[in-house]
């Protein structure tokens, strides 16, 4: 059980085995971050094999004022300063569950990729706020994932960006039990 936000860089890969039963990892606060996937480094990696890999992320409810993680420079430049970069990121069956917000685009996060993931029992299963900055939105590569029995949306873009507008790319995907797609 964690209880202290985990900064991890884009280049690190966390590998886990088996999302559902083997590799689960509690976040038991009922407000914060559980990671923040960011560095410093400003040249795009050459590892795209980075990111989660077989990981289930528990949180504490849909309806905390929770992040499963954080991706990119925080925006407020509290848990990581906000020029930090979080491009580049490649998940791939990861299950992030039970948190207000699954994943929560910071600044400088662009062409990322989530492949067989699920964003379930979450209040939103991406969040883009408004305040996502730098060249957060380029374009996200959604393959193969489920948004299931999220409270409010799958994805919910949220107010002006200084960022470019968000593109996200679906291929084939599942929106069951969700409140709004987009």
């Amino acid at each position: 059980k964690f209880k202290t936000t985990v900064v991890k860089p884009r280049t690190v890969r966390i590998q886990g085995c088996l999302a559902d039963t083997g590799s689960i990892l509690n976040w038991t606060p009922p407000t914060g971050t559980f990671f923040n996937v960011a560095d410093s480094n400003t040249t795009t990696p050459q590892n795209k094999n980075s990111g989660f890999s077989e990981i289930t992320l528990q949180g504490p409810g849909a309806e905390t004022d929770t992040v499963g993680y954080l991706l990119g420079g925080d925006p407020k430049g509290v848990i990581t300063p906000s020029k930090y970069q979080g491009s580049f990121v490649s998940d791939e069956r990861l299950l992030v569950m039970g948190f207000g917000a699954g994943i929560r685009i910071g600044n400088n996060a662009w062409d990322d990729t989530f492949s067989f993931c699920r964003f379930n029992w979450n209040r939103d299963g991406i969040l883009y706020p408004g305040d996502a900055g730098g060249e957060s939105g380029i374009v996200y590569e959604l393959l193969d994932d489920s948004f299931v029995n999220n409270t409010r949306s799958a994805i919910h873009i949220g107010g002006p960006s200084t960022a470019f507008p968000p593109t996200f790319h679906i291929i084939q995907g599942i929106f069951e039990y969700t409140s709004t797609a987009f």
